[in-house]
């Protein structure tokens, strides 16, 4: 029988059942909506979660960001309204959601549109989803 370091044990549990990944993006969402009420919107978010896991189908993934929350991420990020974002700006953009190494090949151009944006970024969240 082999010994494991209470230590190694929480970190197993939090291993299993993803909990720095689900932190991560709690901590990404409310960087972006900026709440008043924090304690209220985690609530809101963790039951969105819980009904979205409860109605789903077995194995099915459920991500944090919405549409208009991606839409959202793309007008913060294009301050000068031109319409596009530089590809260091997607790559920042990726990393404030919680995804620091992409799972898709970036875009080949340095003007990524909202449309090209929104269809990347929804992509690498469908990978990262719960």
């Amino acid at each position: 029988m082999s010994f494991q370091s209470p230590r190694d044990q929480a970190n197993q549990y939090l291993e299993k059942h993803n909990i720095h990944r689900l932190f991560s993006l709690l901590g990404a969402k409310l960087a972006v909506a900026q709440p008043e009420d924090i304690n209220e919107f985690l609530l809101k978010e963790l039951q969105s979660i819980q009904s979205e896991r409860e109605k789903g189908a077995d194995g099915e993934r459920y991500s944090l960001f919405t549409p208009t929350d991606v839409d959202a991420i793309f007008t913060a990020f294009d301050l000068t309204n031109k319409g596009y974002i530089t590809h260091d700006q997607y790559l920042t953009a990726l990393a404030a959601v919680g995804i620091s190494k992409p799972h898709f090949p970036s875009a080949t151009t340095d003007k990524i549109d909202r449309k090209l944006f929104m269809s990347m970024v929804t992509a690498e969240l469908s990978q990262d989803a719960f």
